[in-house]
């Protein structure tokens, strides 16, 4: 950010990078978005210089966790 680079989190479940604190912060929150903004941005053309996109952590009801780490489906991975 501080180098003028845009980057952006895009998360199935949770974002496990607001594990870091620092990004917590209000001026950080347009850089978290969910899957489905993924899509949108890279249809729209406007991902931005870096993204991130983290898996499904947890198995919920029918949704598979798609880490890929034991002892989940590594077919379901991303």
């Amino acid at each position: 950010t501080e180098a003028g680079y845009t980057w952006k989190d895009y998360f199935t479940d949770f974002p496990s990078a607001l594990f870091l604190s620092r990004l917590r912060e209000p001026w950080y929150w347009d850089c978290f978005s969910d899957i489905a903004g993924f899509y949108e941005d890279a249809a729209a053309g406007t991902l931005p210089t870096y993204s991130f996109v983290e898996p499904r952590w947890l198995t919920f009801y029918d949704w598979g966790a798609s880490d890929q780490h034991p002892p989940h489906d590594v077919k379901l991975g991303m």
